[in-house]
């Protein structure tokens, strides 16, 4: 019987070795990591499968690598929660498994203080502060009647996300993250809603490139100033395929 293949069992038919390997092979597996299925799976084939609780997804063995299954092209490497900090650090998300991610954080300024928000990219624990970051950012507003006003900046130390709209309020991002994992310069794109107060809003748009092909696996999320911040956020790895 070819691996995964079906067989139609006779009664009383002796179960061999091969005959049970096939079987085994062609079952999903329950261990808490890749590192876990690798160490017990030490016979593992192409097809070979197993779910991953530490994941909470089901991946199958392509004959190099463990791919996840599922119809999503967005798979969550990372979430969490921050709470009263001024900037909060997620380290080990982005690796070589996805090219593309996107983050997506809800939050709360604590206090009334208007500032900026911002992101810069890490590696192996630290954070890059290199004068090389290139971005633009579109706000759009309402402060009396519409408005609107664009910030930018070349060589700077971070990605502006926006400026000076975090209050004490609630506010959402999403940010579109382009190769930090590759050897090349790292590129995003980002958007902001924030609820300033009851009589103003703003949302914003933007983007930049930071000009340098160091591999990062993290970023640090940050304002300026004493605001802290309150929240969570989650961070999604594209499909390659």
């Amino acid at each position: 019987m070819a691996q995964g293949a079906w067989k139609d069992w006779s009664e009383g038919e002796l179960v061999t070795e091969a005959l049970f390997q096939d079987i085994q092979d062609s079952i999903a597996f329950i261990f808490a990591s890749e590192s876990a299925a690798n160490s017990a799976l030490t016979r593992k084939v192409e097809g070979t499968q197993f779910f991953d609780t530490g994941a909470d997804a089901l991946k199958v063995w392509t004959g190099s690598a463990w791919a996840e299954v599922g119809t999503s092209g967005l798979n969550l490497v990372a979430n969490g929660t921050f709470s009263t900090v001024t900037g909060f650090n997620v380290d080990g998300c982005f690796t070589s498994e996805y090219r593309n991610y996107k983050i997506i954080v809800d939050g709360v300024g604590d206090t009334s203080n208007v500032e900026e928000l911002r992101i810069q990219m890490r590696a192996s624990g630290s954070t890059d502060t290199t004068g090389n970051t290139d971005w633009s950012v579109l706000n759009i507003f309402y402060i009396g009647g519409a408005g609107h006003s664009v910030v930018a900046a070349l060589d700077s130390a971070y990605f502006e996300i926006v400026g000076g709209f975090i209050n004490a309020s609630a506010f959402s991002t999403e940010i579109e993250v382009i190769t930090p994992q590759v050897s090349a310069r790292t590129q995003m794109m980002y958007k902001l809603a924030s609820h300033y107060n009851d009589s103003e809003y703003n949302t914003a748009t933007g983007g930049g490139v930071k000009d340098e092909t160091t591999a990062f696996d993290g970023f640090r999320i940050f304002t300026v100033g004493s605001q802290t911040l309150s929240g969570t956020y989650k961070v999604y790895g594209y499909r390659n395929s």
